[in-house]
């Protein structure tokens, strides 16, 4: 996966593409990894970020089928696949697995879907809480940026140029003991990803 994930990195560099990490994934234990999501690129940086596997992240069946990069990943990760629309229930399930058996830690982006604007939406809670009450594990954030302008696969070929990717980590936090205060905890990891974006705009001269 790690040199997979290299070997694009190098021919988007080629293209045009800008990409910086900063912080360490530790992933000789499980982890849990809640991010932000723009785009493909951001589960490739997790994977640089992690140390020294690369963890699993919960993707939609439609992605895992037809984006090559992203099938690829989940054959080889063992990812949770999920179809919430279809059955609810059992993505939840499917979630609790990952998180249970995994033996690197799982990534997941509550939002469900990649901005359109490079905002952090907002958290569907539901498989955030899934993981955070089904095994306890150190909790990591990352933040990512500077990719929403190719959030499509497409973007990827034709929009090389326009990447100035920047991904994160804060952490570790600890998972809360007490099953009612976990939508806090949720609503703390939001609200530090969306002020550390705004700080890592600001540091960019972005907006």
């Amino acid at each position: 996966m790690k040199g997979i994930v290299s070997a694009t990195f190098f021919m988007l560099r080629l293209g045009g593409a800008r990409a910086r990490r900063s912080g360490t994934l530790p992933t000789a234990t499980p982890i849990a990894i809640i991010a932000n999501h723009q785009s493909l690129l951001d589960i490739l940086h997790v994977t640089l970020l992690a140390h020294p596997r690369a963890p699993a992240f919960v993707t939609r069946r439609r992605y895992a089928r037809f984006i090559p990069s992203v099938s690829t990943a989940v054959r080889l990760l063992g990812c949770p696949i999920v179809d919430p629309e279809r059955d609810s229930a059992e993505a939840i399930e499917a979630i609790r697995r990952g998180a249970r058996e995994l033996p690197h830690g799982l990534l997941i982006f509550p939002e469900g879907h990649r901005s359109r604007d490079g905002e952090v939406g907002p958290f569907h809670t539901a498989g955030l809480r899934a993981v955070l009450t089904e095994r306890r594990m150190p909790v990591y954030l990352v933040v990512n940026e500077g990719s929403w302008h190719v959030r499509r696969f497409v973007d990827l070929l034709f929009r090389v140029h326009l990447i100035d990717s920047r991904s994160e980590v804060i952490g570790p936090w600890e998972m809360p003991e007490d099953p009612t205060q976990v939508r806090a905890f949720i609503n703390r990891s939001r609200e530090a990803i969306r002020e550390r974006l705004r700080e890592m705009r600001a540091e960019s001269g972005g907006v």
